[in-house]
């Protein structure tokens, strides 16, 4: 009976990664370069960084441009031999069976209740309100930093969140569902489950504002970098409601080819040391600084142990070449007397039993190796250098926080994090060969305190950010952000 479970369970997992956009990627050995894979997300970032048809166009760009990623990179493996072409029919038979199973899952299914909730924290007794949206709680509180306002959490959820009260409740009718089925047929790539949850925040957040409006001249709302579904359906509900809405981009520097929503008045960017595309309507405000990390006081401590940082993970799931990629840099690090590693995977990745187990496998494969799963700041801090295979914003984070950066490409002519690497002033480096990698480690922990402070400082002019002089953020909010 257990081997039959677990027959099944794998039958479903097949079945999972075929059906999911580049869900194909985790049991593929490289099939495409990361190079090619780059230049087929430019060349989608290109035909979607215009205007959209509707409103719905916007909501869901973001599911289109994984869409059109997946849709190019599948084709072009479609060309490498005739067992990916079998493969592709394959993909696509399961596809076409998935859809059609999912529109009458949206017209025989009841969706669940969905409901509003909201929390207040920060300073209630300020009259200037922050009203935000976020698919992860802790990470509002970056818009709050010293307790300044009365902030407002909005929360579309399924159960009670200790703390959330509730604003208003849906459960999505006959004739819903059927608006439901229409966006299915134009967005057959988005799950049944995806388009209720929209659906349903869209008269949530609708319903929501209506009973905030006696606040709206003195509050402001926010969105932490506003891609998401909902964060784009909470802005639009929003400016539909008459609420100032902003977006704060809160990496150092912008990575290629985002989308930044076009339903916002104000976009605030830590940086504009890297050229990136914002719609003409929107005003943009950098501050040349980034108050949402501790980078300076990171900066000005040394680790306890020289610790080696490892990230762990890829952007697109290619877990097959990943694993090479992993011991390729622990073996070498074995090699060279490595004596503690910290490697830190990407929180998504521990969400799923079969990553959790290769990691565990892992440590117990390298013993100087440990998993770091705490916050980022930690992490920066308990390092001496970061070593990468693909492209991160702990990239940026790490050469911020004055952590040099090993980047090891396996292609020889591209580097994932090229963009920020070549303003970095060889705070960051890119090697193609594994055996530079322990003349790389030995020349960066053999610098003094001086010659990396010249080298971080150089970095910073680049990024045209200064140690010495803070951003006031709260003068940003008062007079641009929030209605007085």
């Amino acid at each position: 009976m257990k081997n039959y479970k677990l027959y099944l369970d794998n039958i479903r997992a097949y079945f999972r990664i075929h059906v999911v956009p580049l869900g194909y990627t985790e049991t593929a050995s490289s099939f495409l370069s990361q190079k090619e894979i780059f230049e087929i997300e430019c060349r989608v970032f290109e035909e979607l960084k215009g205007g959209v048809d509707d409103d719905w166009s916007e909501i869901f760009k973001r599911n289109k441009q994984l869409f059109l990623i997946d849709k190019l990179v599948l084709q072009s493996a479609k060309k490498l031999s005739i067992s990916w072409r079998f493969r592709y029919l394959m993909i696509c038979l399961f596809r076409l069976a998935h859809t059609i199973v999912d529109m009458l899952n949206i017209l025989l299914n009841t969706p669940p209740t969905y409901f509003l909730k909201l929390k207040k924290s920060g300073n209630k007794t300020s009259k200037k309100i922050i009203i935000v949206y976020t698919n992860n709680r802790s990470r509002s509180d970056i818009f709050n930093i010293d307790n300044r306002y009365c902030q407002y959490d909005v929360l579309i959820t399924l159960s009670d969140i200790d703390g959330y009260k509730l604003l208003t409740s849906t459960t999505l009718d006959f004739k819903t569902k059927l608006s439901c089925l229409k966006l299915k047929f134009r967005f057959p790539y988005i799950s049944s489950d995806v388009i209720f949850k929209v659906m349903a925040s869209k008269i949530l957040f609708t319903r929501g504002f209506e009973k905030l409006l006696d606040i709206r001249e003195s509050a402001g709302v926010f969105s932490r970098e506003g891609t998401t579904n909902l964060a784009k359906m909470f802005l639009y509900t929003a400016g539909k409601a008459g609420f100032l809405r902003n977006v704060i981009y809160n990496l150092p520097a912008i990575t290629p080819n985002v989308l930044f929503p076009r339903e916002c008045e104000n976009l605030v960017l830590i940086s504009d040391a890297l050229p990136y595309y914002a719609h003409e309507n929107i005003n943009t405000i950098v501050l040349r600084d980034n108050p949402y990390l501790q980078w300076r006081e990171v900066a000005g401590l040394l680790p306890a142990k020289k610790a080696i940082g490892l990230l762990l993970g890829d952007d697109m799931n290619r877990w097959v070449e990943q694993e090479i990629l992993d011991h390729a840099i622990l073996d070498e690090l074995k090699s060279i007397g490595c004596s503690l590693c910290l490697g830190r995977p990407h929180p998504q990745e521990l969400t799923r039993p079969k990553r959790v187990s290769y990691y565990k496998d892992l440590v117990k494969q390298y013993p100087f190796l440990q998993l770091e799963l705490g916050e980022s700041e930690k992490f920066l801090t308990d390092i001496s250098l970061l070593i990468v295979y693909t492209k991160s914003t702990m990239v940026q984070e790490s050469m911020l926080c004055k952590r040099p950066v090993i980047e090891y490409r396996s292609d020889c002519n591209y580097s994932p994090n090229e963009s920020i690497l070549n303003i970095s002033n060889n705070l960051g480096v890119s090697i193609s060969d594994i055996q530079h990698l322990g003349p790389e480690i030995d020349e960066n922990l053999s610098q003094n305190k001086t010659q990396r402070h010249i080298i971080w400082e150089g970095f910073l002019k680049n990024l045209k950010i200064s140690a010495a002089s803070r951003v006031n953020v709260a003068e940003v909010f008062d007079n641009k952000l929030i209605n007085s």
